[in-house]
């Protein structure tokens, strides 16, 4: 079986790296097959959950592995990478130095004396990291079988999440009555607290604290430092079945603004996809969908002038096109410029664009930096509309901003980027997240295919054209 899995000459080669480790072939050194590391790096490299590969190199489980040159070569001064296997990341990992181990790490072999204190054998890590993908969809598999877990009760949770008498006290005057610049102190010392007992999140801007909260730093645009307070707000105003964080307290400390938050129960998409079932997926896009389209008829564009005449509602929407003012039709919550990693940087020193008060203005931007039309780079001018409605968009509906929570949708996170932007924006801006992953292309698709919402085909073909010679605005 051994040698069906590897093959018949690695195999030989196998049992004479191990007969050098027991000493019996007195010719070479034993030292090939050892590598000191830190405890829970050997814990999730025997396990599976890490493995190791020259740099430049890939996996490829249909090539045999063979002790070639490639394999049997020193490794002294070659970079290597130390990654962790995918689906489901471990967390916890830290390194030799105490620093976490997200994804990967690139690090060098080399020793004082290759002849007499010799690197590890890649031949060696080689099978392993065949062996380690097996044995972590064993350990998948039996995370499965588990099922998920149930939440925490009692006083472990202390710390964990929503206290109400607490919240009470953020919200009430009494709190918001001490000066803005003490509470901000107050903050930045729980996050202090937070980093040493949760430890940095994958986002360096956002850090947990302690019952139940969130601390973000607003300092990377300076038009959406108050745009994503404002779009938390009006989610809560008109539409607070939302999953979406509430605002506790906003305010700017040595000229950076900073956002106090809930927080959200659960994980990121992209960590459980994998351990969700067929249903649990379909539940998943079907809630998706159904907050989208309450979004989108729910909230109002209130940049716009609502008092005139002509503003008529249209199917939940508000129709601009019959709309006589000079309406702000396409433009965050606050009628200011649109930050979104799809459109290219305007006259805005901070990479924003716009506001934009045509369709015509916002697709003439959208290839502005290459000096031709929308036309030109799509090839076809009547495929381009130009009466899209304006509605309320998150703008960032990536797998790291929704939340799961036992196999339910329990969080949209990561609302800096939302506006009022055209009706297809949020499908396709979505499915820019899913390229290379069908699963969650699938979940897209089902997800804008809900009552109320529509997959906006046309436009996402217009889109990928422009993905190809601008794919980051």
């Amino acid at each position: 079986m051994l040698e069906a899995f590897l093959s018949p000459s690695s195999v030989a080669h196998l049992r004479a790296q191990i007969a050098n480790e027991a000493g019996v072939d007195k010719t070479t050194t034993p030292l090939r097959n050892i590598w000191l590391l830190s405890p829970s790096i050997h814990r999730a490299f025997r396990n599976g959950h890490v493995a190791l590969r020259l740099r430049g190199s890939r996996f490829n489980p249909s090539r045999k592995v063979e002790p070639d040159q490639e394999f049997a070569r020193e490794i002294q001064n070659a970079w290597c990478v130390l990654e962790t296997s995918y689906p489901g990341r471990v967390s916890g990992l830290l390194l030799g130095d105490g620093t976490p181990l997200r994804g990967m790490v690139g690090f060098q072999f080399s020793t004082p004396d290759p002849q007499t204190l010799p690197t590890p054998s890649i031949f060696l890590f080689e099978v392993h990291r065949r062996f380690a993908t097996a044995l972590h969809l064993f350990s998948i598999e039996d995370t499965i079988a588990r099922g998920w877990p149930q939440q925490p009760r009692g006083s472990s949770d202390l710390l964990g999440f929503d206290i109400p008498v607490l919240r009470q006290v953020f919200f009430s005057s009494i709190w918001l009555y001490i000066p803005s610049w003490l509470r901000l102190r107050c903050y930045l010392l729980l996050g202090r607290f937070g980093r040493w007992f949760y430890g940095l999140g994958i986002e360096p801007s956002v850090q947990r604290l302690p019952f139940g909260l969130v601390l973000k730093t607003c300092s990377r645009y300076a038009s959406s430092s108050q745009n994503e307070p404002n779009a938390l707000q009006l989610v809560e105003r008109y539409a607070s079945s939302i999953p979406a964080p509430r605002v506790v307290d906003v305010g700017k400390y040595n000229g950076t603004t900073y956002l106090l938050m809930t927080r959200l129960r659960g994980q990121m998409l992209n960590e459980v996809l994998h351990l969700m079932s067929y249903t649990e997926r379909d539940r998943f896009a079907d809630d998706l969908g159904f907050y989208v389209a309450q979004l989108r008829r729910q909230i109002p564009n209130i940049t716009t002038d609502t008092n005139t005449n002509k503003n008529q509602k249209k199917g939940g929407y508000i129709d601009y096109n019959n709309n006589a003012g000079s309406a702000v039709l396409f433009c965050n919550t606050l009628g200011g410029p649109v930050v979104d990693h799809r459109l290219p940087s305007g006259s805005n020193d901070d990479g924003s664009a716009g506001p934009f008060h045509s369709e015509s203005d916002f697709n003439a931007h959208l290839t502005s930096h290459l000096r031709c039309s929308l036309a030109e780079v799509v090839g076809e001018e009547k495929s381009i509309r130009y009466d899209h409605r304006s509605c309320f968009t998150h703008s960032d509906l990536h797998y790291t901003n929704l939340l799961v929570d036992r196999g339910r949708l329990s969080g949209i996170v990561d609302w800096e980027c939302a506006g009022f932007l055209p009706e297809y924006w949020e499908f396709t801006k979505a499915m820019y997240g899913t390229r290379q992953h069908p699963v969650l292309e699938a979940i897209i698709r089902r997800a804008f295919s809900t009552v109320g919402l529509q997959p906006y085909e046309a436009e996402l073909e217009v889109e990928r054209k422009l993905w190809a010679c601008t794919p980051f605005g």
